[in-house]
């Protein structure tokens, strides 16, 4: 969301919060900390996969593969 927002310009609307996110085309986020996320004018669903953390000694670890 703070990404379509950035992309939404200086004064967001809805109307340009929708187009910045529309123009997410296989982000992953900051460190690639996400799945690739792809926005489009007919597809507003985001993601189709999810990795399971794990908390272990107070730090999240990654414990398996993307899964869709």
């Amino acid at each position: 969301m703070v990404e379509g927002l950035e992309r939404a310009g200086r004064n967001p609307t809805r109307k340009s919060l929708v187009r910045g996110l529309e123009t997410l085309k296989n982000w992953t986020g900051p460190n690639g900390s996400f799945p690739p996320i792809t926005y489009g004018r007919n597809d507003h669903a985001g993601v189709d996969k999810v990795q399971l953390v794990q908390m272990q000694n107070g730090e999240q670890v990654v414990i398996t593969d993307w899964l869709e």
